[in-house]
Order: structure tokens, then C-alpha cells, then sequence
């Protein structure tokens, strides 16, 4: 299973290129999931007002409800890692799963930018393997590849796998 994680300030374009990834890879039959971490403080909105979420509220460490072939789940994060979360899609058979946010894990990265203040996000992010940036607004010359459009990136991931990270 494949780890591509994006990375980038607010309204960077993180989530608008995984759903372009997702339905890339879809077309090419591969199974794709994905992990948002929530940045902005405190939790998620749950799904207020169902049973479910009064379960999990009610102290259930896992609470999930399925219909019509979709399955919610909502764990409490006291016990569980994103580690802990990959090997839950690892146990699915997924090949790739796009992580969202999440700065600070140990994970290749594509780092999205929008302006050229962003590039100070590279000192504080490790393992950028690469660089979108739509505006083109970088001016100084970087040691990693930089590109301007998904679809260049996309045809750049496709080439060479081997950089982003098996779990």
C-alpha cells in the first residue's frame, strides 16, 4: 500500500488534487482511501443527533453504522495512531491511501503552495518529494521537482512510485 501525503496552508488546493488522484487511479482499477486530519482544533463535527454518534459519545471506543453499501466509522483518538489507522486500510487490500495534513509525520510528501511566502513551509516539513505550485510563483530554484499543473504531477507520480512510502 502506497502513502502520497499533501501538505500546504488552507485553501492550497490539498483536497481539490486527491479527488483529481483518486479518480485517476480509479480509472486504473487501483483501490484508493483517504485521511484527512482535522487542523483547524478541536474534533470533526460528527454526525450529530444519530445513534451512532450518541454510542460513540456514550463512551464506545469504535461506533459504526452501514446502509446501502456505505460504511461510517468514528473512532475515539485517545488509542489510535495513524499507524493504527493505515493498518486499518491495510487490512481492506487498499493501494494507495492520500493523507491530508498531518505536517509533522514521517511520511514523502507533496508540498502545495499558492504564493511565494509558502516555500517557508519547507523548513519546517521533511521529505518533500515535490512541489505544486499552480500560481507559479516560485522564483528561486529548488533541489526538487516543481510543477504547475496536476496532470503533470499526476503523469510525475505515475513514473516513479518508488519515492513515496510502502506501509
Amino acid at each position: 500500500m502506497k502513502i502520497i501525503q499533501m501538505v500546504g496552508y488552507k485553501d492550497s488546493g490539498k483536497t481539490t488534487l486527491i479527488n483529481y488522484f483518486i479518480e485517476a487511479f480509479n480509472k486504473d482499477n487501483y483501490r484508493v482511501a483517504t485521511i484527512k486530519h482535522h487542523g483547524h482544533g478541536g474534533q470533526p463535527l460528527g454526525i450529530e443527533n444519530t445513534d451512532s454518534e450518541t454510542n460513540r459519545q456514550a463512551g464506545a471506543v469504535a461506533s459504526a453504522v452501514e446502509g446501502d453499501g456505505l460504511l461510517q466509522l468514528s473512532l475515539n483518538k485517545n488509542n489510535i495512531s495513524i499507524e493504527n489507522i493505515l493498518f486499518f486500510y491495510q487490512q481492506l487490500a487498499m493501494d494507495f491511501v492520500f493523507i491530508e495534513g498531518y505536517k509533522k509525520i514521517p511520511f514523502p510528501k507533496i508540498l502545495l503552495i499558492k504564493d511565494q511566502a509558502e516555500i517557508a513551509l519547507l523548513e519546517e516539513i521533511e521529505k518533500t518529494v515535490c512541489i505544486l505550485d499552480r500560481n507559479e510563483t516560485i522564483s528561486s530554484s529548488l533541489n526538487i521537482p516543481v510543477f504547475h499543473h496536476a496532470e503533470e504531477l499526476l503523469s510525475y507520480l505515475k513514473a516513479d512510485l518508488t519515492q513515496f512510502a510502502d506501509f
